[in-house]
C-alpha cells in the first residue's frame, strides 16, 4: 500500500508539473480546500488524529510536498535572499507553537475538528523553515567544506529515514538501553 501512494503521489506530480506548472497557487489552495473537506469523511469522531494511524493525512502531506517543489522552482526563478533569519526562526516557533496548540484538540469531544486548523501553521512552518535555510548566516555554513558535506548528507538521508524507521524499530533490544537508541539508528541509516 506504501509504494502504492508513492507512486501515486508521482503519477500526480507528474500532470501538476506538466499542465499546471504555471498555475501551482491555485492548484495548493484547491488541494488544501479537498483536503479540509475530506477530513469531515475521513474524521470517525472523538479522539479521531488525522496526524495519526489514517490514511488521511497522506492527502494534506501531498499538499506540503508540493509546497516543498514549489518553493524550489520559486527559488531558481528568483533568489530568496534573507537578511535576518532571527525573524524567519521566530516566526517559525510561533508557527511550531500553533501547530500543536491547534493538534491538542484531538483529545477533546468537543472540539476536535479544531485539529483540521494546524494544516495551516504546519504550511507556515515548511515556509519559514525554508527561509530560514536560505538566511544568509545559515548559507555560509553550507559552503564550508566538510559542514556543508554534513548537512547534505544528513538532508539526503531524511526522506530514506522516515520511510524506513517504522519497519525497523523493535522492542527486542530494551535491555541493553540506552545503548539500543543508538543501535537501531545506526540500523536505520544502514538500511
Amino acid at each position: 500500500w506504501f509504494v502504492s501512494c508513492i507512486m501515486i503521489y508521482y503519477v500526480v506530480l507528474y500532470f501538476v508539473r506538466r499542465y499546471f506548472v504555471e498555475h501551482l497557487k491555485m492548484v495548493l489552495v484547491l488541494l488544501f480546500l479537498i483536503s479540509i473537506g475530506l477530513y469531515f469523511v475521513y474524521n470517525d469522531g472523538y479522539q479521531y488524529n488525522m496526524y495519526g494511524a489514517t490514511y488521511y493525512k497522506w492527502i494534506h502531506y501531498f499538499i506540503f510536498m508540493l509546497q516543498g517543489a514549489m518553493m524550489g522552482l520559486y527559488s531558481k526563478r528568483n533568489a530568496i535572499e534573507v537578511k535576518n533569519g532571527w525573524m524567519e526562526l521566530g516566526k517559525t516557533f510561533v508557527c511550531v507553537l500553533l501547530f500543536y496548540m491547534f493538534c491538542s484538540f484531538k483529545n477533546s469531544e468537543t472540539w476536535n475538528i479544531v485539529q483540521v486548523l494546524s494544516l495551516i501553521p504546519l504550511y507556515g512552518v515548511v515556509h519559514y523553515v525554508y527561509r530560514l535555510c536560505n538566511a544568509n548566516g545559515i548559507k555560509k555554513f553550507y559552503k564550508e567544506k566538510k559542514l556543508g558535506w554534513c548537512m547534505n548528507a544528513i538532508g539526503g538521508l531524511c526522506l530514506e529515514v522516515y520511510l524506513v524507521q517504522s519497519s525497523l524499530f523493535t522492542d527486542k533490544l530494551n535491555s541493553i538501553f540506552p545503548l539500543n537508541i543508538p543501535i537501531i539508528f545506526i540500523e536505520i541509516v544502514l538500511f
